[in-house]
């Protein structure tokens, strides 16, 4: 593992009959990662609420997947792949919402101080209409 790397996770919405969002959601922590056969796992603790317990989050990365596990509060396992569509629960203290994501862009760049991941998706929460996604995720040394 690599200590004390700086990630740093940018969002954007677009509900449905609105703009997507011109702020991004912005989520910075310090973590560690590690390539292991051949996939880059990044682990790192954030915050889940004012006085909450934070959530344990486990990015693992292979070329042209993506899984994000959380672990706290809120428990998910989010599969990203090109082209494909994957269902999960999304479980929070009040209940379990199912989800449907279905990527549709999924791109890492790597130089010799970073990784960042650009990443593009529809989410159908809990039967619900598409929300798009766009979320960028940079990984410092």
């Amino acid at each position: 593992m690599s200590p004390n790397v700086q990630i740093e996770i940018r969002s954007w919405q677009k509900y449905p009959g609105e703009k997507e969002s011109t702020e991004p959601i912005v989520e910075r922590a310090v973590g560690r990662s590690r390539f292991a056969a051949g996939k880059l796992h990044i682990l790192y603790d954030s915050e889940s609420g004012a006085g909450e317990p934070k959530l344990r989050t486990h990015l693992i990365f292979d070329r042209n997947r993506m899984e994000v596990r959380r672990h706290g509060q809120i428990e998910s396992a989010m599969v990203f792949e090109c082209g494909l569509s994957s269902e999960t629960d999304y479980i929070t203290p009040y209940g379990r919402i199912p989800m449907k994501i279905t990527t549709t862009f999924l791109k890492a760049e790597k130089t010799e101080t970073a990784v960042k991941i650009s990443l593009r998706y529809e989410l159908f929460a809990g039967g619900g209409e598409a929300v798009f996604c766009r979320m960028e995720i940079c990984v410092k040394k």
